[in-house]
């Protein structure tokens, strides 16, 4: 958390076979309806809104969209790779949902 009360860490995760690491800011927290959160590393930013509504017994409905600005290089190089940042949402999501419907209770 910096002086101004916004929390910040930085993460490292490895992709494939390369670890990036990257600072993430969470930008607004109003569980359980919405989470905002920021990625900054080496020329991307990418903002992640997060939105979960009720949708029936024990069900919820999670939107997610995701914004990313490029420079530099990396502006360049995400003229080809933006399949790969697509399919790389999807995965993590699909990665959340396992994690949420195998540890969620019963009682």
């Amino acid at each position: 958390t910096d002086k101004r009360g916004i929390e910040r860490r930085k993460m490292t995760f490895k992709i494939g076979r390369r670890n990036i690491s990257f600072i993430e800011t969470l930008l607004s927290d109003n569980l359980p309806d919405e989470m905002t959160i920021e990625y900054k590393w080496k020329g991307v930013k990418n903002v992640i809104r997060n939105s979960f509504h009720e949708s029936g017994k024990d069900q919820t409905l999670w939107k997610s969209s995701s914004e990313f600005r490029f420079s530099g290089l990396m502006k360049l190089i995400s003229l080809f790779m933006r399949s790969g940042f697509e399919e790389q949402g999807r995965i993590m999501m699909n990665n959340f949902k396992r994690f949420a419907e195998n540890s969620r209770s019963d009682s």
